[in-house]
């Protein structure tokens, strides 16, 4: 049984320092995670709210695949940052009642941490 497929709401985003304090990639978050049974995957997140300003977003697609217990690979067709598209990111996964925790260490040791609400 794949425990990943469903449809979240994203509840925080953001990087744990090396002393553990939690930086908020934004305090305006707003975003969707979708994995289907078919082994697809789309993900749209806002960074600042509906205003005179374009809004910030990163919003991609593709398929994942589950490598471990507690591992999923995205494997990005398209994105809107052009230099993932057809790339790869490996995350970490576990869950904590009906909250899924998507993370990986970044290059500097941090820990970036995505927190999400399972709503279907």
């Amino acid at each position: 049984m794949n425990k990943l497929v469903g449809n979240y709401k994203l509840l925080s985003h953001g990087t744990y320092n090396r002393s553990g304090e939690f930086t908020p990639t934004s305090q305006y978050l707003k975003g969707e995670l979708i994995y289907s049974s078919e082994g697809y995957l789309s993900v749209l997140i806002f960074f600042n709210e509906d205003s005179e300003i374009p809004r910030k977003f990163l919003a991609y697609s593709g398929n994942y695949e589950i490598t471990g217990d507690s591992e999923v690979i995205h494997k990005i067709n398209i994105c809107s940052n052009s230099k993932k598209n057809r790339t790869q990111e490996s995350r970490n996964y576990r869950f904590i009642d009906n909250f899924l925790f998507l993370s990986c260490t970044l290059d500097g040791g941090e820990i970036f941490e995505a927190k999400w609400e399972r709503f279907n």
